[in-house]
């Protein structure tokens, strides 16, 4: 009843209190995250433009793949929140074993289909032969591994839900240090280790997160955290598992045809040059990190949001949202003055190539004037998934993409005489777009009676 007793009490502590004492580990989760393999890009970057466009391409290939599962991410924690919050800790723990059983399935075949097509999908984006051979091994690794990256995950979601956010910090900081530890060793083939590549990039998470999994099933299975999990004995529910895949899927979708929009942008980007896609992979880098503290306010308060519901609290429910916020537009202000000011260095960290640093700096100006929109746009989306309400989110974010934003792609490079310049200013028009449309959709209130 302990995180029940915290989630009570969270209205007297004040909701600014609960929602930086959850934020700031999943913050720290979330910012390990994306650095590391940010790093892994700057290694990458050290064997040429081709390797950046290649392992760039292979990962928005991969980030589609793997966002076909990761809606399950999102709808276990609402499912948990709620149920933590309401007191059932069994049926937070059951629920937990049936996205195992979901997850197992179907990465299964993503990791089967990876290592048969990953040539032909990257094929298919006109790269150059070179970007295309350092991408390949890249995106057939990473796919063979969904597996092992959505048990982990999930594992990690169940205890954050439950108000436990520290132990996965914890598991992340282990895991990061070895990821690394690991990146560059193989890559270059330091001290003892081979000298892989771009595919040593791919080994090193691969590793790390294998002793993450152990170490997340360790925690739940001893009891150490909020939820404590008995693997056996393993029983699917039918209704359960149809309960999940039904909150699941809108989000998967949502977030599936989101990073679908990213690769059909860097596939019309293709005919500008390796530069230009280079430019663009780099530019969404640095951007990854500078939202990480984002995302970490945004998941601490759609866990909260789904509690306050669970507890019969919407009013205090929607009052976090407003909170975190305000507190994500702010901190995308901040950030896009330092990439304003700083662009220069922060691109050269990545690769000293004179026409690259040019190009990749103004991509990543032009993307700062949208940041303070997507601080709103990502907490108002983790605020509707805590509530359970999947569907209007990936409506919003399907409509201002596919209907506005892609036309805009094709549109602005070639009519207006901006060139590759008019796809950074497309991703702007949409971030504006989806803001007003969540804003909107969040003051009207509907997900408060979303039912789980």
């Amino acid at each position: 009843m302990e995180a029940r007793a915290a989630v009570v009490t969270a209205p007297e502590q004040g909701i600014l209190r609960r929602l930086v004492s959850l934020s700031w580990p999943l913050t720290v989760s979330e910012f390990l995250g994306i650095l590391v393999p940010v790093i892994d890009m700057v290694w990458i970057g050290k064997l040429g433009a081709e390797a950046i466009a290649g392992a760039g391409m292979a990962a928005s290939v991969a980030a589609v793949i793997m966002s076909s599962i990761s809606g399950l991410n999102i709808g276990l924690r609402a499912t948990v929140s709620r149920l933590v919050g309401a007191g059932d800790h069994d049926g937070a723990v059951h629920m937990l074993k049936q996205a195992f059983v979901i997850a197992l399935v179907f990465t299964a075949v993503v990791a089967v289909a990876g290592g048969l097509l990953s040539r032909p999908l990257l094929s298919t984006f006109g790269l150059e032969a070179k970007a295309v051979d350092q991408g390949t091994p890249y995106l057939a690794l990473m796919l063979a591994a969904t597996p092992l990256f959505t048990c982990r995950l999930l594992a990690e979601a169940a205890m954050q839900a439950s108000g436990d956010a520290v132990t996965p910090m914890k598991i992340t900081v282990a895991h990061r240090i070895l990821h690394a530890g690991l990146s560059p060793a193989l890559v270059f083939g330091w001290l003892f280790f081979p000298e892989l590549g771009v595919r040593g990039a791919a080994w090193a998470p691969i590793a790390a997160q294998s002793v993450a999994l152990a170490l997340g099933l360790w925690v739940l299975t001893t009891g150490r955290t909020r939820l404590r999990l008995k693997l056996l004995p393993l029983r699917v529910v039918r209704r359960d598992i149809w309960r999940l895949v039904k909150l699941s899927a809108p989000t998967s979708v949502a977030f599936m045809q989101n990073d679908l929009g990213q690769t059909v942008i860097g596939w019309i980007m293709v005919p500008f040059g390796t530069t230009a896609v280079a430019a663009h992979v780099v530019a969404r880098r640095i951007e990854q990190v500078l939202f990480m503290p984002i995302s970490g306010l945004g998941l601490a308060s759609g866990i909260l949001t789904g509690q306050y519901l669970g507890i019969k609290r919407p009013d205090i429910a929607a009052k976090n949202g407003w909170i975190a916020a305000g507190i994500a537009a702010s901190f995308g202000l901040v950030s896009a003055a330092a990439v304003l000011l700083f662009a220069p260095s922060i691109v050269g960290v990545f690769n000293s190539e004179p026409g690259l640093v040019g190009m990749a700096t103004s991509f990543a100006r032009i993307g700062s004037w949208s940041y303070a929109l997507i601080g709103v746009i990502v907490v108002f989306l983790t605020c509707l998934n805590g509530a359970g309400d999947t569907v209007p989110p990936m409506l919003i974010m399907a409509g201002c993409l596919w209907l506005i934003g892609i036309p805009l792609a094709f549109f602005l490079p070639r009519a207006t005489g901006m060139s590759v310049y008019g796809l950074r200013w497309m991703l702007q028009s949409i971030a504006v777009l989806t803001a007003a449309g969540f804003v909107v959709y969040y003051q009207s209130g509907r997900w408060k009676t979303r039912k789980i």
